[in-house]
C-alpha cells in the first residue's frame, strides 16, 4: 500500500511537535541501520537484506525513512 501525502504529513507533523516520538524514531532509525550495516558485513548478506527489508521492522523503518526525507 502506498501512502498518502496526508499520512506522510502527519508523520512529520508528530515527529516535529511530539519529542517522546522524535526520541523514540529517531533511535529506531539508527538501530535499524545498524542492523542494515551488520547485515551487509555478513556472508549471506543477500538473504538478510531481503529479508530484514520485507519484514515488518523493513516497512516500519521505510515509512518513517520516506515521511522524514530520510531516504537516499
Amino acid at each position: 500500500k502506498t501512502m498518502t501525502k496526508q499520512q506522510v504529513l502527519s508523520i512529520r507533523g508528530k515527529f516535529e511537535k511530539d519529542l517522546d516520538f522524535r526520541n523514540l524514531v529517531t533511535h529506531y532509525l539508527a538501530e535499524f541501520e545498524t542492523l542494515i550495516t551488520r547485515a551487509r558485513n555478513n556472508e549471506r548478506s543477500g538473504i538478510l537484506l531481503s529479508v530484514i527489508s520485507g519484514a515488518d521492522i523493513g516497512k516500519l523503518y521505510y515509512i518513517l525513512a520516506r515521511s522524514l526525507d530520510k531516504l537516499n
